[in-house]
């Protein structure tokens, strides 16, 4: 998703954009207490209390009608991987083994064998290309990088994810032989995203500590044996952020001749900032000890630093009014997890200042500032859960919360549940919310000094 789009996301759920969710599911009198299913990966998706959900997802059985189309797939793949074959074969007798253009044609072969499952195959002929690129142009090519990329797939389908990190380590290798090239921006975000996946499995109890790569070259990002978990996670993390930075600061680079990938970098900025949200949502997670007074700090002023970062490029590249005060309300709001109110409605002021100043109508102001729908923060992780995948949940849990000035919960009471809500689930979920920050509302020329909301929180494990 580009940056503009993010951008319309957040809008649309600072309007308070109107989702139709469908018929409750029928609770019951009786919840079965007797039943205790594991929670260690109790997660929660907010939702309207609006409208009915679907009792579950209609499955039509395997018919001959469909077991004859994957027939027919297969078959076109076949036949595609043939005319591929005699293609390459004809080059070869045209231009010999190591023409240039071969690469691209071994490389397309490649992807025909994944698409029917022959990984293994693959990564041969990604091999063979690999080293018919680097025969035409150097050893240390980034023209071998998407074959890397190509490859690294293939290895994650087989289950190959030692092999799919030390190829990941061969592209950041890459890059640091080509520092003026900006396609190494590229390598480094996808480097990063895959090192803040490996931290979110971790947290979500789907794997053990992230294991980090020594040849980082990153001051201390080795630690001995015996740490903690959580302190490698938290390691892993950080460098992730430090590839994020690098890869903005190689777009940043080309600045001075203009040719710069606008929505990259607002894409980067905003992953960078999920990193920094993810830190500060995990404390107790992370640290092997007390987080810290300065410990917090820190964090708050890296997350502040990009914020401000992405207001200035929206300034330079003349963005929409519109689009600035929306970073201006995130900016608020990130002043706000860490508590610090004053900052945080200075700038939510700001952002309604700059909106006056724009022309924008009563009405419209009211929609940014006082929606509807109750804007649970970070706006870019909190998306409300429509009907259509309201199914893919066990249950749902709905309550109608107290909120102060600074958008805390005071009160949550329990107003439904389905079934498969036990009182364990319930607990949970209250201490979720509890830990969970809210968008004030401005009304009537101030901030509502408390607010109510209802939500239905639907639930998985």
């Amino acid at each position: 998703m580009t940056r503009r789009e993010q951008n319309a996301a957040a809008m649309a759920a600072i309007a308070g954009a109107a989702l139709l969710l469908a018929a409750p599911c029928r609770g019951a009198d009786v919840y079965p207490q007797n039943v205790q299913p594991d929670l260690t990966r109790l997660v929660f998706a907010p939702s309207l209390v609006a409208g009915a959900v679907r009792a579950g997802p209609t499955r039509m059985p395997a018919s001959a009608k469909r077991s004859e189309g994957h027939r027919t797939d297969r078959a076109r793949t076949d036949s595609a991987i043939n005319e591929q074959l005699d293609l390459i074969h004809e080059q070869e007798e045209r231009e010999g083994f190591f023409s240039p253009d071969l690469a691209a044609e071994l490389a397309s072969l490649a992807r025909l064998y994944q698409e029917r499952g022959d990984h293994d195959v693959a990564l041969g002929l990604l091999d063979r290309a690999r080293q018919i690129v680097r025969f035409n142009e150097g050893l240390f090519t980034l023209d071998q990088a998407p074959m890397i990329r190509q490859g690294i797939a293939s290895r994650e389908a087989l289950e190959q994810h030692d092999g799919a990190a030390e190829s990941r380590e061969e592209l950041l290798r890459l890059a640091r032989r080509n520092p003026n090239d900006v396609r190494t921006a590229e390598i480094y975000d996808e480097v990063a995203d895959a090192r803040v996946a490996e931290v979110e499995r971790f947290l979500g109890g789907d794997v053990g500590p992230p294991h980090l790569q020594v040849s980082l070259g990153f001051a201390g990002a080795e630690q001995p044996l015996g740490e903690p978990a959580g302190v490698l996670a938290l390691q892993t993390l950080f460098v992730a952020q430090r590839e994020y930075e690098r890869a903005i600061r190689t777009i940043l680079a080309k600045v001075q001749t203009r040719d710069v990938d606008v929505a990259t970098l607002y894409g980067l900025e905003a992953d960078l900032m999920r990193t920094y949200y993810l830190h500060a949502q995990n404390f107790r997670r992370f640290e092997y000890r007390q987080a810290t007074t300065q410990d917090r700090e820190l964090t708050h002023d890296f997350g502040v630093n990009s914020y401000m970062r992405r207001i200035r490029y929206s300034e330079a590249f003349h963005a929409p009014n519109a689009d600035i005060a929306a970073e201006q309300l995130e900016l608020g709001d990130w002043h706000l997890v860490f508590g610090a109110r004053d900052l945080a409605f200075a700038a939510y002021r700001s952002a309604r200042d700059l909106l006056v100043r724009d022309g924008v109508t009563p009405p419209e102001l009211e929609a940014f500032f006082a929606p509807t729908t109750p804007v649970v923060l970070p706006v870019f992780a909190a998306g409300l859960v429509y009907a259509d995948d309201a199914a893919a949940y066990r249950g749902y849990i709905g309550v109608a919360i107290a909120l102060d000035a600074a958008g805390r919960s005071t009160r949550v009471d329990v107003t439904e549940r389905s079934i498969e809500a036990t009182d364990a689930i319930v607990q949970r979920l209250k201490k979720h919310v509890a830990k969970s920050v809210f968008r004030p509302r401005f009304e009537n020329g101030e901030w509502a000094s408390e607010d109510h909301v209802s939500l239905r929180y639907y639930f998985n494990y």
